[in-house]
């Protein structure tokens, strides 16, 4: 299924990932260097200019679990995407496209989060029930149409709802 615009990652210019690149590296070699306060400004102000909350600890040790390019894309794209009309069959896709380990896995996830209420609803993504659902187990995902219109109003806040997204910014 297509996704519309406002739903896929935007693009990211090489110059901007290059620009980011070098700030991780500067605030890395800050925090390996003992530099505590400049490392702190220095993360506050790349916090500031791309609207996430990273801390000592991402910058220290993302090597650890991603690549410097993956850790500059990813903070280079919205922190929370929210988009407020999503659909049932856009919601399916945006989790089948997780579930399918693709280069925008992180950013489906993150967009995942920031349009659902419930803060555990990624656990049905990672740590889906044993029970079958629709008469499939998840290893063989239900179709939208089986499984969505009994787990939307349970992880959506749709247009009008009144619930407000657990996630904010």
């Amino acid at each position: 299924m297509d996704l519309r615009a406002e739903l896929l990652p935007p693009a990211v210019t090489l110059d901007r990932i290059a620009v980011l690149v070098t700030e991780i590296e500067q605030i890395t070699e800050l925090i390996f260097h003992g530099k505590r306060d400049m490392a702190a400004a220095a993360i506050a102000a790349f916090n500031a200019n791309t609207g996430h909350t990273y801390s000592t600890i991402d910058f220290a040790e993302y090597h650890g679990w991603r690549s410097l390019h993956d850790f500059a894309e990813e903070a280079a794209w919205p922190a929370w995407p929210k988009v407020f009309d999503i659909t049932p069959d856009e919601l399916a896709e945006i989790v089948h496209r997780i579930r399918s380990a693709g280069p925008d896995t992180d950013y489906y996830l993150r967009l995942f989060q920031a349009n659902v209420t419930d803060p555990n609803a990624s656990d049905l993504i990672f740590h889906p029930p044993a029970r079958p659902i629709c008469g499939r187990s998840w290893s063989s995902p239900p179709t939208p149409s089986c499984v969505w219109p009994a787990l939307w109003p349970l992880i959506c806040a749709g247009p009008g709802s009144g619930r407000s997204p657990t996630r904010t910014g």
